[in-house]
């Protein structure tokens, strides 16, 4: 049988690796409402802007975007993201899985801009809704008007949830270079 002092031992053992968990999870859970500049996996500096909603200048829209390398005028590609069940971070997944500097390096302006209740951005989750499709067009607005985006060559990306947004943001703003839909839910004949 093993003596108190060894069980009381291991006790704060399987407690203080607890609390180093904890802190962890809630290192990592702050990290992700940091603002301003952050890094890629593949080195690219990404960066975050909260712009202001159109329709209340309250509420923020989330942002993330960075440019190729060198000056120039590029094509620009705004990606929307889907539902996000678990870990509600928006546009970052994007920044997350590397796709921004992917882009970035291929020659455009690569963006993701946060739906409302996603992210950093606020604002109700109209699924889709109006609030939502006038947050994605200040994403648009706010690309258009950086001097380094040709204004007639930006796509507009989304999947899932997303694609249903950018249907509904095109059929708003018809210059769009390209409209890419993934596994959306539409209905393309009314």
């Amino acid at each position: 049988m093993k003596s108190l002092k060894h069980v009381t031992s291991i006790i704060k053992f399987r407690v203080s690796e607890i609390l180093i968990f904890i802190l962890l999870i809630g290192t990592a859970a702050y990290a992700g409402t940091e603002k301003g500049p952050i890094t890629d996996r593949q080195g690219w500096v990404i960066n975050r802007e909260l712009l202001p909603h159109s329709k209340e200048s309250n509420k923020k829209v989330e942002l993330f975007w960075t440019k190729p390398k060198g000056d120039g005028t590029y094509p620009a590609i705004l990606f929307i993201h889907g539902h996000q069940e678990q870990v509600r971070d928006g546009g970052e997944s994007y920044v997350k899985r590397g796709r921004l500097g992917m882009m970035a390096a291929r020659g455009y302006v690569a963006a993701a801009v946060s739906q409302p209740d996603y992210g950093l951005s606020d604002g109700p989750p109209d699924f889709c809704g109006p609030f939502t499709q006038d947050a994605v067009l200040v994403a648009i607005d706010f690309l258009r008007n950086k001097n380094f985006v040709n204004p007639n060559k930006v796509v507009l990306f989304g999947y899932s949830r997303g694609a249903i947004v950018a249907s509904m943001v095109a059929t708003k703003d018809q210059n769009f270079a390209a409209v890419i839909l993934g596994a959306g839910a539409y209905d393309l004949f009314k």
